[in-house]
């Protein structure tokens, strides 16, 4: 829906970052997440070549800056940059291993390459969380993924009910888009108390 910001950022002095913030139409995957903003930022930086009918023929970015969209430069965002963000001593283990033996693994060449542009979810053989292990040979620990799915599913069935029973269909987006959402906002805030109103 529209352009990533990197640019926008860049023009500010500001290092990319990513997130999934809508895993109900969007996977939450980060390893697609990279690959399709790196793939944009490319497009986007060879457009007028591509237009004028030329060859690129150099890449603007690479597998290595895309990782950090995720990684050093997340936790940079969200003032953690000491803790995570880096295999570092002294910092949070928070570790993701991939590998195995499936042939988006193979052969082993560049390994920000594999990641940014091979690697997907079943890649992953473990997840150390604070140093303790969330998954293991490719199997959560400590959770029923049946059991979870179930309940996600029923969650969901659930929540869309309540909707359908109390308000009908969810509304469109307004004509005017998320310029009436923001004046919206604005008007709300504006009418709220002093001791209610949201410092922006």
């Amino acid at each position: 829906m529209g352009r990533p910001a990197f640019a926008a950022a860049r023009r500010h002095g500001i290092e990319p970052t990513l997130s999934c913030d809508v895993v109900s139409l969007g996977t939450g995957d980060l390893f697609t997440q990279t690959r399709m903003g790196l793939a944009f930022q490319r497009w986007a930086d060879t457009e007028a070549v591509n237009l004028g009918g030329g060859d690129p023929t150099a890449v603007s970015v690479t597998a290595h800056d895309a990782l950090r969209w995720s990684t050093v430069n997340a936790a940079d965002a969200v003032g953690m940059a000491d803790r995570i963000g880096s295999l570092t001593p002294g910092k949070q283990a928070d570790v993701i291993v991939t590998g195995g033996p499936g042939l988006s693994q193979h052969p082993r060449l560049d390994p920000a390459g594999t990641l940014v542009f091979q690697t997907t979810p079943a890649d992953v053989r473990h997840v150390l969380v604070a140093g303790r292990f969330a998954k293991r040979d490719g199997r959560l620990t400590g959770a029923d993924l049946p059991t979870l799915l179930t309940q996600a599913d029923t969650c969901a069935e659930r929540v869309l009910s309540r909707i359908a029973a109390s308000a009908g269909p969810l509304p469109g987006t307004p004509p005017q888009g998320w310029d009436a959402v923001i004046a919206a906002s604005a008007e709300l805030h504006r009418a709220a108390p002093p001791s209610n109103r949201v410092r922006t």
